[in-house]
């Protein structure tokens, strides 16, 4: 299992988000970029990770071509308020596991950017500094929003 790939299309699916209402993701994310960032809140790289995806998420706050989808996978405690207790903006999806492999995820944090025709055009490679990961991935967005 391999993670998608630059090119790739990124595969359609339906979960709960955090108030228990059903996203279908590429219905929800019509015509728009999309960011998904695979994490647990257990997950120490996700807590140096996430700050740094706040920031992003941050900038494009208010534009209604991107959505930020945390991906809560393998958890054991309460994603949602650890969510509130960070301040993190970021669109809560529960129990994201079924599309692990489907995007070729084994742990966490994983971010993919997914431009308006659903083709991946940005995945965090493993052990890139948080800083360049937060840098590529604010790129990406740009890039695909033009």
């Amino acid at each position: 299992m391999q993670a998608l790939d630059i090119g790739e299309i990124a595969p359609n699916w339906q979960l709960k988000n955090g108030y228990d209402e059903d996203i279908n993701f590429y219905q929800d994310s019509d015509n728009k970029v999309a960011v998904l960032i695979y994490w647990a809140s257990w997950c120490p790289y996700c807590a140096s990770l996430m700050p740094h995806l706040q920031k992003v998420a941050d900038e494009y706050k208010g534009n209604d071509d991107v959505v930020f989808y945390a991906m809560n996978i393998n958890e054991t405690s309460d994603p949602k308020q650890h969510m509130q207790d960070k301040r993190y903006s970021f669109g809560l999806i529960m129990d994201a596991d079924p599309t692990m492999d489907d995007y070729g995820v084994r742990g966490t944090p994983n971010v993919f950017v997914i431009d308006k025709h659903n083709k991946v055009v940005f995945r965090r490679i493993p052990d890139t500094p948080d800083v360049d990961v937060k840098n590529a991935m604010h790129d990406a967005i740009a890039a695909a929003l033009k």
